[in-house]
């Protein structure tokens, strides 16, 4: 009878299979009870995603990954709070934003800052699904990343993306950004490429680490990046009228506007599922990622003032 599985008198089921469904069983309580203990959130996993054996193993965890959302949520105010902290710093009366309008230079680096940031704000927003466990939050908050994004079009080029559209103010407004990129439109740009300030470094330091926890997360890209955008973009959308002209192009600023705020909604929706202690870290989230943007620009600024960029050479900008 070697190799094969004894049978329970008054039953079919294999002993095996029930030692190792008490097994699994025993193992998931132990589990949820240590995700209670450490009060890990609900939809999201720590850290960066492993594709590894666990994933298979008793450990895993059904309803972690399919709970629907909207299940249990406390009703707390904190999305009113977190809205009533950005109103309050209103970022649209930053002085960066009135000395831009009188210098040029300043808003071409503002634009080659911008288009890195972008960029990496894209990158992080998948980043935050990836690792995200419930298959319906990520598709609740799918919309955000795909909006920043468009398909890719006959010529090899998404451009509707917004990076896309913000390279796009980058060639109109004559900054190129690193050697590759000194000579678009058959145009040569003069000068060295636009740094990447200290400014942006540190906003790019607060963002990518805004991820290891998907309510502070939901915070600072919701309200400190989505939400915040449609009074700061109109704020830089008007210093770029008054340094090139009504006439000058803001496609760029206006997608970013309109797109947004369907984005920050989407967000906001998602933090109203998030539990009462999931809540506060929603909260200390969007007040970081408020301060971190109204910050950046004030170490922007400090930096304008400090290495004099009015005085830059660059081609003046193509004005459509």
């Amino acid at each position: 009878m070697a190799g094969r599985a004894l049978f329970l008198p008054q039953t079919s089921i294999p002993i095996p299979l029930v030692a190792r469904n008490m097994q699994v069983l025993l193992a998931r309580n132990a589990f949820q009870n240590a995700c209670r203990r450490e009060n890990m959130p609900k939809f999201y996993k720590r850290g960066m995603i492993q594709v590894t054996p666990q994933y298979n193993s008793a450990a895993w965890d059904y309803w972690a990954h399919f709970e629907p959302v909207g299940r249990g949520h406390y009703g707390g105010n904190e999305i009113e709070q977190a809205q009533e902290y950005l109103k309050a710093r209103d970022i649209g009366t930053h002085p960066f934003f009135a000395y831009a309008a009188q210098k040029p230079e300043a808003l071409k680096l503002w634009v080659a800052q911008e288009a890195r940031i972008t960029n990496l704000f894209s990158q992080t927003m998948f980043a935050l699904l990836a690792n995200t466990q419930n298959v319906n939050m990520r598709s609740l908050l799918l919309p955000v990343a795909i909006g920043e994004h468009s398909k890719v079009e006959w010529n090899g080029q998404a451009e509707r993306s917004h990076p896309a559209l913000l390279a796009e103010l980058c060639s109109r407004v004559g900054v190129h950004l690193g050697v590759r990129d000194a000579k678009i439109d058959g145009t040569d740009y003069e000068g060295m490429p636009y740094p990447l300030t200290p400014a942006a470094d540190r906003f790019f330091q607060a963002m990518t680490e805004s991820i290891s926890s998907f309510p502070y997360a939901l915070g600072f890209l919701g309200v400190g990046t989505e939400e915040l955008i449609h009074d700061e973009y109109s704020a830089i959308k008007t210093s770029f009228k008054s340094a090139f002209g009504e006439e000058f192009n803001t496609d760029f600023l206006d997608s970013n506007i309109n797109e947004d705020d369907h984005h920050a909604q989407l967000m906001r929706t998602a933090a109203s599922y998030l539990s009462k202690h999931e809540m506060a870290e929603y909260l200390e989230g969007a007040k970081a990622g408020v301060d971190a943007r109204y910050d950046y620009y004030t170490s922007l600024l400090n930096y304008c003032l400090e290495h004099d960029v009015v005085s830059v050479p660059q081609p003046a900008p193509e004005v459509k």
